[in-house]
């Protein structure tokens, strides 16, 4: 779900971002409503999409997204301000605009990778890598410790009676 509601984000940001270079290019008139909307974020629903994400994944606070994802809102309300008001849209201004855009998109795109390097890689149940991650991490470090030449350890172990909880709680 957070995978598709993170494309969902990209792209409703794509759009907004289109949208207000699209009133530039096309000199449309700008009203002093819409370019509040922008800096507000009021029709953006980001501050939903960042509780769920950090409920989600705990361990980060997501300040940098937060942080840029605001930057974004507000650089967008400044060129369309300054083309509302028939001042020159300076060009460190718009290239802060699109590599602040770029980098947000960035990040979304990282959190997509994360979730769905997750979902790939780790066991529903146990939250744990699941075979063919063991053996790869298993190979890696194997062969990492022939060309360091460090000892290597594995430590196994047989859980008794294990087929009652994969009786009950599945495989």
């Amino acid at each position: 779900n957070i995978i598709v509601m993170t494309s969902n984000f990209i792209n409703d940001h794509l759009l907004n971002y289109n949208k207000a270079i699209k009133r530039i290019v096309c000199k449309r008139d700008i009203s002093k409503e819409i370019i509040l909307e922008y800096k507000n974020m009021k029709n953006c629903t980001f501050n939903e999409y960042i509780e769920l994400l950090k409920q989600l994944d705990d361990t980060n606070n997501f300040n940098n997204l937060i942080k840029t994802h605001s930057d974004f809102h507000l650089l967008v309300s400044e060129v369309l301000e300054n083309y509302r008001i028939n001042k020159p849209i300076e060009e460190k201004l718009f290239n802060t605009l699109y590599f602040n855009h770029n980098k947000l998109v960035n990040m979304l795109n990282e959190i997509i990778n994360d979730f769905e390097f997750a979902k790939n890689q780790l066991d529903d149940l146990t939250k744990t890598w699941n075979r063919s991650m063991f053996l790869e991490i298993l190979d890696n470090e194997f062969k990492k410790s022939l060309r360091t030449d460090n000892e290597f350890s594995l430590v196994f172990f047989d859980i008794d009676d294990f087929k009652k909880i994969n009786d009950k709680y599945t495989h």
